[in-house]
């Protein structure tokens, strides 16, 4: 009899040791052959329900709020919870002693009708508690004393399916992360405008931490922020400004100059506009980082979302908000050197203006007043004297060619006519004065900024005497337009080509557009004549002073 139950025994054994090592055969299968983790989770919950002989059995992850979430539900009756009950933790049943302990739990009450005795593993990843898999029964009938090794056996499953999935899941969201950086660092290697890499670094960092994204600047005080950019689920515009106070993540990153995160239980209640906006999103968790430009607090970059972020937010917001400090830093080093290169023509404009002035003011009308001072005596003369009747004609013929040589310096310095009658009046004296056929087109209803005006003469001057100089050209179209807050201009002629873009008089005049904010190019195939372009900004901001 005992030999026959040890065998019977035995038996039962090897076939609970065989079905158990089936159930979990089963559920490896899923895990590699990359089955969705719902369906591993569900599979994790039926099978160890099943193989344990118990009434429920869920798979639950924990959530960083004091809850866990069911992920994987089984029962044999409709007392299971369903997927995506949340359970608040911290009563002493074995969800929250796992939770709480990080070490498997039963609890054996029977003492109140219809309470469940339960068992709980936790599913370990990386050192944390996961989550936990539980299973639960209403039967008088105790559990098996070595239940919880077996059930560990299955979380152990669930922990390994888990890591695998996290681990794909970081490998490729940190591919489409360094993707997005990537974009967003060609769009500053390019120099591209604010408004454009606003909208790219905002855009991306939406898509990248699936949540809302802004970013806000600080006002010269440090006493309110204004939003410059924003994803497309915010509906306040761009401009908008708030006290520092009213913006919680701001005011922290303002006070630690570090990467902060600012959570609450539900969303914020609203407090002006700001926290109106975050009330009526739903927003209860925020994480910001600082943008410091060399040494200064510049503004504030932020992801939120209607649930906790991801615990390494801090980490990847950071590296976006560096992106963006290069950006801000290049973007206003350029701004500086361009304004400064603006200073340097300003100043060199009003030197040839000032020298142009001198020069009629006070040489050629010397030379003009010594000249009639000649004439004058030449007429007193008698005729006796005619010897020096026609040395004073020569002297007063060689001041009258000395003048003019002094007028054509003193236009080629700075033409009086672009002063007096503006940019269409100085292009046709230029135009009239050319030792070749000029056909001269103008659209200009308006005189454009000063420094415009001067770029565009010197820039039709220097193409004239190139093409007299160089070309053997017959004729010169020179085209200058205003369309669309741009002035435009062309100059052909149809002489020999192949002039150097690169030669001093071009390049002078390509740094001079440059300077302010526009662009220049030469195309001179050989013997198909030149064309020079030109696009300028027809007006000028107000030019800063120097530092």
């Amino acid at each position: 009899m005992s030999t026959a139950i040890a065998d019977a025994e035995s038996r039962h054994a090897l076939a609970r040791l065989a079905e158990e090592q089936a159930a979990l055969r089963r559920v490896a299968m899923l895990a590699a052959h990359g089955a969705p983790p719902s369906e591993v989770f569900a599979a994790v919950a039926g099978e160890a329900g099943a193989l344990l002989g118990t009434d429920i059995s869920m798979v639950a992850g924990r959530n960083g709020d004091g809850t866990v979430t069911v992920l994987g539900s089984w029962s044999t009756g409709t007392d299971g919870l369903p997927v995506g009950t949340r359970v608040t933790l911290g009563g002493h049943d074995a969800t929250s002693i796992v939770a709480r302990t990080g070490r498997p739990a039963r609890v054996a009450n029977h003492d109140t009708p219809g309470d469940p005795a339960e068992i709980a593993a936790p599913i370990l990843v990386e050192g944390r508690v996961w989550g936990l898999l539980l299973v639960a029964t209403r039967s008088d009938e105790p559990f098996a004393a070595d239940i919880e090794e077996r059930l560990a056996t299955f979380a152990d499953l669930v922990a390994t399916a888990v890591a695998n999935t996290e681990a794909h899941e970081q490998v490729r969201r940190y591919g489409e992360e360094q993707a997005s950086l990537r974009r967003v660092a060609t769009l500053v290697a390019e120099g591209a405008g604010p408004a454009a890499l606003l909208k790219a670094i905002t855009d991306e960092l939406a898509a990248t931490f699936a949540a809302m994204s802004a970013v806000m600047r600080f006002d010269d005080d440090l006493s309110e922020v204004v939003l410059v950019g924003k994803s497309g689920e915010i509906a306040v515009p761009t401009g908008s400004h708030w006290p520092i106070g009213e913006t919680p993540a701001a005011a922290a990153v303002h006070r630690t100059r570090q990467p902060v995160r600012v959570e609450a239980a539900g969303p914020a209640p609203a407090t002006g506009p700001h926290g109106a906006e975050i009330h009526r999103l739903g927003i209860v968790s925020t994480v910001a980082s600082p943008i410091i430009v060399e040494g200064r607090l510049w503004g504030v970059m932020t992801v939120s979302d209607r649930a906790p972020l991801p615990p390494d937010t801090e980490q990847r917001l950071t590296r976006f908000a560096n992106l963006f400090t290069t950006a801000i830093a290049n973007s206003e080093n350029r701004s500086e050197l361009a304004a400064s290169r603006r200073r340097i023509v300003a100043a060199a404009d009003e030197a040839r203006r000032t020298i142009e002035r001198n020069l009629h003011d006070g040489t050629q009308q010397r030379l003009v007043s010594l000249a009639l001072a000649v004439r004058s005596v030449q007429s007193s003369l008698p005729a006796s004297l005619g010897d020096l009747r026609d040395d004073l004609s020569t002297v007063a013929t060689g001041l009258a060619a000395a003048v003019e040589e002094l007028r054509e310096l003193a236009r080629g310095i700075h033409p009086a006519a672009l002063t007096q009658g503006g940019l269409s009046a100085a292009l046709r004296s230029l135009a009239r004065r050319s030792a070749i056929a000029v056909d001269l087109r103008l659209a200009l209803n308006e005189r454009p900024a000063e420094p415009i005006e001067a770029a565009t003469y010197f820039v039709v001057s220097e193409a004239l005497a190139n093409a007299v100089k160089h070309s053997a050209a017959t004729h010169i179209e020179v085209w200058v337009e205003h369309r669309d807050e741009t002035l435009r201009l062309a100059i052909s002629d149809d002489g020999a080509g192949g002039a150097d873009a690169r030669g001093w008089g071009l390049l002078g005049l390509r740094d001079r557009v440059e300077a302010l904010g526009g662009s220049l190019s030469v195309d001179s195939p050989p013997g198909r004549g030149t064309r020079i372009t030109a696009d300028l900004p027809f007006t000028l901001g107000p030019l800063r002073p120097s530092a």
